[in-house]
């Protein structure tokens, strides 16, 4: 492995250790504890209340998703050292990452969306409050169930189509 590659590794392992210190810190400040009902804990829409959940949601993805996207930063760059010169190598790398992070930060927003809609169904659907219990166990159980299923395998496994490498150029 190269020197890069140990240097990239390196830098996404240490982002992501902030990003966990700093997530820490955030749940500590909540007053919730490590659990809450709503992550968007009840508050209503506004273009500050959206801009802190995505903001929240952006250092937990980088704490989750960083030490697993390394790997895959190390593979573009050897990628892209075949296919360019040394020195654009890394500046490719370095915007992958970036890029990678703001894409998933943003899908906060369609989580933050997401969550006010959910918020609202217990109002114009009554049998949700009444039912909550029996309607959570039953995803509970629902979920527990498709990890046993061969539709969950058939989800994790191999690409169908025929992924090829050659010339640092996935075909």
């Amino acid at each position: 492995m190269s020197r890069e590659y140990h240097l990239i590794l390196g830098v996404l392992i240490a982002l992501a250790g902030v990003a966990w210190a700093v997530t820490v810190w955030q749940m500590d400040g909540m007053g919730f504890g490590w659990v809450t009902g709503s992550m968007t804990m009840g508050r209503s829409f506004s273009v500050t209340n959206l801009a802190a959940y995505v903001g929240m949601w952006g250092v937990m993805m980088v704490a989750m998703m960083f030490p697993a996207v390394a790997p895959v930063a190390g593979l573009f760059a050897g990628l892209t050292r075949q296919r360019t010169g040394q020195r654009r190598k890394v500046t490719l790398v370095w915007t992958f990452v970036p890029g990678y992070a703001v894409l998933w930060t943003l899908t906060g927003g369609v989580g933050y969306a997401a969550d006010l809609g959910v918020q609202r169904l217990p109002g114009r659907l009554p049998v949700l409050q009444t039912h909550a219990a029996q309607i959570g166990g039953g995803l509970r159980i629902a979920a527990g169930a498709y990890q046993l299923t061969p539709l969950k395998n058939r989800c994790l496994g191999p690409l169908p189509l025929p992924v090829r490498i050659s010339d640092g150029v996935v075909a």
